[in-house]
């Protein structure tokens, strides 16, 4: 039996099965196409060959932006990180799987990072210039969902003119708003209580870690003691802040509310963190921590994504609200992690290793201690998870004597 390690010009990640093996000797060229299997119960099954990104290639990123203003557009945020090559100039061409979904890649903006972007004649292509090796950046994209969808997805492709640089990924985007906020209003003679319930939109707590309701010119705020924050929303258990907004009146001055088409409306800003995404991203920076002190390093692009799905996989809101109650996060066992899917592809002596390797993992990692409400605001982990949404909150008028 011979083997042979296969080489991509493309990087890419994922099973492929073999359609056709070519293989030359001199001026002889031998073919040999696998029978599918397929509608035969007899037939040998085509081979399958396992694609992963070396540890240092190119890297792509792309999810919504966890600064949110109601009424303003949605944006996605895409992030490269180069590999050892300079690419003088590049293309990033996406399109979208999702129906009703619009991406305005004209109004791309930059981020982060030293490129230039280029004005391209193109629909759905950015192009860029200037990218040094092992250098990142990150870009913002504008986009329009007619339909009703929680995620969205993209088939996204990145290539230079030197065609030394061919990357292509189909990426799903969790687009839905992981919080909701209802305000009840009520009315005085001399001002306005205004309660705000925050809860979440789905069965996954949230850590709220600040809440800003700003005034205007003519109206002003009282805000309550927020000594509790930050404080964890449970499903079903929202928590309500009152606040007191009183007309804004110069010392000698009489006061008389603004047409309802010229007043200024207020501002309300929380930010939060989704006690899932903090759950996965503690066990990975674990896991990376101990891949990067390993001989498996050239991996990582091939174990961490695999194992960042299958905590999403394995763990349920139940497991989520368990973690932040007992601030312990149990892990999976390897067994559950069902990684022979992945070990099974690789060469047998790289394959005994790493099942090695990763049982001892989990065998020394069976609990993670998870932040105190305190300290998961000065854990190198949230800032990167920090969600902000910024509502404006129009003061609606009474008809029955109150301001």
């Amino acid at each position: 039996m011979i083997e042979k390690n296969l080489i991509s010009q493309i990087t890419t990640s994922g099973m492929f099965e073999v359609s056709k093996i070519s293989f030359m000797a001199g001026r002889v060229l031998f073919v040999h196409n696998p029978i599918s299997s397929k509608g035969n119960r007899n037939a040998t099954p085509f081979p399958q060959v396992l694609c992963y990104p070396r540890a240092d290639s190119f890297k792509l990123s792309v999810e919504v932006s966890r600064t949110i203003h109601i009424d303003q557009s949605r944006t996605l945020e895409i992030e490269c990180i180069n590999g050892p090559r300079n690419v003088s100039k590049g293309h990033i061409k996406i399109k979208s799987l999702t129906s009703g979904l619009r991406l305005r890649t004209a109004d791309a903006s930059l981020l982060k990072g030293d490129i230039r972007l280029l004005d391209s004649q193109s629909v759905g292509i950015i192009s860029f210039s200037d990218l040094p090796a092992a250098s990142s950046f990150r870009i913002s994209i504008p986009y329009e969902l007619e339909d009703n969808h929680t995620d969205i997805t993209l088939r996204i492709g990145v290539t230079d003119d030197l065609k030394e640089l061919e990357y292509t990924i189909v990426e799903s985007v969790h687009v839905e708003l992981p919080l909701d906020v209802n305000v009840h209003d009520l009315f005085k003679l001399s001002h306005i209580f205004s309660r705000f319930h925050v809860r979440t939109a789905n069965e996954i707590p949230l850590e709220v870690h600040q809440i800003i309701f700003e005034g205007s010119k003519s109206w002003k705020v009282d805000s309550p003691d927020l000594d509790i924050l930050p404080l964890t929303v449970f499903p079903k258990q929202p928590s309500t802040f009152m606040y007191q907004i009183y007309p804004h009146v110069p010392s000698n001055k009489s006061w008389q509310r603004e047409a309802s088409g010229k007043e200024a409306p207020l501002s309300l800003t929380v930010d939060y963190v989704c006690c899932d995404e903090m759950v996965r991203s503690l066990l990975e920076e674990n896991f990376l921590a101990a891949l990067n002190n390993s001989s498996f390093t050239m991996l990582k692009r091939l174990l961490l994504p695999a194992f960042r799905q299958r905590l999403m996989d394995t763990f349920t809101p139940e497991l989520y609200t368990h973690s932040i109650l007992t601030r312990e996060i149990t892990l999976p066992s390897f067994d559950h992690m069902h990684w022979s899917t992945i070990t099974a592809h690789l060469s047998p002596k790289t394959r005994a290793s790493l099942v090695s390797w990763l049982q001892s993992w989990h065998e020394t990692n069976t609990t993670l201690p998870f932040p105190t409400l305190q300290a998961s605001q000065t854990t190198t982990t949230t800032p990167a998870l920090h969600r902000r949404i910024i509502i404006t909150v129009p003061l609606p008028r009474d008809g029955g004597g109150g301001v």
